[in-house]
Parts: structure tokens; C-alpha cells; sequence
């Protein structure tokens, strides 16, 4: 297994393509009702969007699940953290989606604090 960070510029885009090429990878409606559906199943962290709706995602993977993202057009993996903070290119994407900057706010006792959001957006355990 391998945890791969993946770029999505437009999710719907995503879900369309998963349904028509592998449609195993998407979750279907309820048969009763027909609602819910078009949920991607791959396990992964929480995505991280930024308001353009470009989202990233670290998904935990085999050489199966990663051979099938390879045929996609609407999923970019970036590859592992080494990689993306190894290369400037993928840094950028990275950077477009996942804001890392120091956010300085005042607490209840009216003292100034800086939170600085970790540099990885997500790791399994």
C-alpha cells in the first residue's frame, strides 16, 4: 500500500468519469429511494478544497487503484509528501489547494495567538 496525494480540479468532473470507466469506485444510490450515491470509495483523508472547489486528497493505495487513477483525466496524482515538497511544480498545485499560512487570532483573555497549520493536510496512522 501507498498513500498517494491526489489533485482534483473539479470533483463533479471526477464522479462522472469514475461512473462511466469504474464505476466499482463510486458508491450508487439507494435502490429504494434513489437518493445519495456519488461518493468516491477510495480510503482517503478528509479532502482539503480551497473555493475555487480544487481539492486534494491523500488515498492509500495498490498498484491496482493507482493503475486506475493513471487512466483518469480529472485526477492528477501528485505523489507522496517527498515528492510534492521535493518538486516545485507540485508544490504550487499543493499550495493552491491547502493554505499553510500562519493564522494570527485573539483568544477569550484577549491574548494574540498564531496557529500554524501543519504542513502535511493529512496522515493515516
Amino acid at each position: 500500500m501507498i498513500d498517494i496525494i491526489t489533485y482534483v480540479p473539479d470533483s463533479k468532473a471526477l464522479i462522472t468519469e469514475l461512473q462511466e470507466k469504474f464505476p466499482d469506485l463510486v458508491s450508487q444510490p439507494d435502490t429504494e429511494t434513489g437518493e445519495g450515491g456519488g461518493e468516491f470509495l477510495a480510503t482517503k483523508t478528509p479532502t482539503v478544497k480551497n473555493k475555487s472547489g480544487e481539492s486534494l486528497a491523500l488515498i492509500r493505495g495498490d498498484d491496482t487503484l493507482l493503475a486506475k487513477f493513471e487512466q483518469l483525466d480529472s485526477l492528477v496524482m501528485l505523489g507522496t509528501y517527498e515528492d510534492v515538497f521535493g518538486t516545485t511544480e507540485l508544490l504550487v498545485v499543493y499550495d493552491t489547494v491547502y493554505d499553510r499560512t500562519p493564522i494570527v487570532y485573539t483568544d477569550e483573555e484577549d491574548v494574540e495567538q498564531t496557529y500554524t497549520p501543519s504542513a502535511k493536510f493529512g496522515v493515516f496512522a
